[in-house]
């Protein structure tokens, strides 16, 4: 019994360092992630569909990074909604190389060529 358990966490703990490194370790996540700025006042969820589709929550008046893995070149289309579900913004992209799409205090939205991490409030 013992030898399955440590045999059954020795293999998550491989599977987790394959996929995403070696936890407290520095690393450039730049060129894995996609980041959201959220200037709004309430929290977002941001729906990523393109693939299986998932949801993100961006705090108020913070960032959140995105997993790009194995995104690039497929066709994927983000929706940020508000806590009441109306959607907000929306961009479809290709995703293939870091970016960070703004949603502006106003509601009005940019998407910049450039990994900007974290929020610069």
């Amino acid at each position: 019994m013992l030898i399955t358990v440590v045999v059954v966490v020795g293999a998550c703990a491989v599977g987790w360092v394959r996929q995403f490194g070696v936890p407290l370790m520095d690393r450039d996540y730049s060129a894995e992630t996609f980041v959201v700025e959220n200037h709004l006042e309430s929290k977002l969820a941001v729906e990523v569909t393109g693939g299986v589709p998932i949801t993100h929550s961006v705090s108020a008046t913070s960032s959140a990074l995105i997993p790009l893995r194995g995104s690039c070149g497929r066709f994927m289309r983000l929706v940020a909604r508000d806590p009441a579900g109306r959607e907000i913004a929306s961009l479809d992209d290709a995703l293939c190389e870091p970016c960070t799409w703004v949603i502006e205090a106003d509601g009005s939205t940019q998407l910049l060529r450039e990994h900007r991490w974290p929020y610069p409030g």
